[in-house]
């Protein structure tokens, strides 16, 4: 049984399926917000050392789970979505709220075309060696060999 694809059918199913991703990716991304006094207010005090000490980083810009979101950190993972771990030298050790580094967003999206443009070698190569073989042994559907366009 041959399956057609019709153009028709096709251009409004990946129309919509990009729709619903882009709502999907909305609705995942919370806007930072422009609030201060609200947000200091939410902040523990603790957490806002580094404003008036100095202070060492322990630890790299990550981004907040879901349960930091919630329950640990909820103001500082809010406001950007991502935290860094800090040692005041008064204080202690608190975190605060940092922008995610460009480098580090660039990279994951090289990583991700990366991994992308080796499935689609592999695929190919894979279709050429099997159409090849398939040549070869003869049992290859003369409709596919038709040289007339459809």
């Amino acid at each position: 049984m041959r399956v057609k694809c019709v153009p028709a059918r096709v251009l409004p199913t990946l129309l919509g399926l990009t729709f619903v991703a882009l709502i999907l990716e909305s609705r995942s991304v919370s806007p930072v917000e422009d609030q201060t006094e609200e947000f200091l207010s939410r902040v523990n005090t603790h957490d806002l050392c580094w404003i008036s000490e100095d202070y060492d980083l322990l630890d790299d810009c990550q981004r907040c789970s879901g349960v930091e979101k919630t329950i640990i950190v909820p103001a500082l993972c809010q406001l950007t979505g991502y935290r860094q771990k800090i040692n005041c030298y008064i204080s202690g050790e608190a975190y605060r709220s940092c922008a995610v580094l460009v480098w580090q967003e660039e990279l994951r999206f090289w990583l991700f075309e990366g991994l992308v443009a080796a499935v689609g070698v592999i695929a190919g190569l894979s279709t050429a060696l099997r159409y090849q073989k398939l040549r070869s042994q003869g049992r290859l559907d003369p409709y596919l060999l038709s040289t007339s366009s459809v």
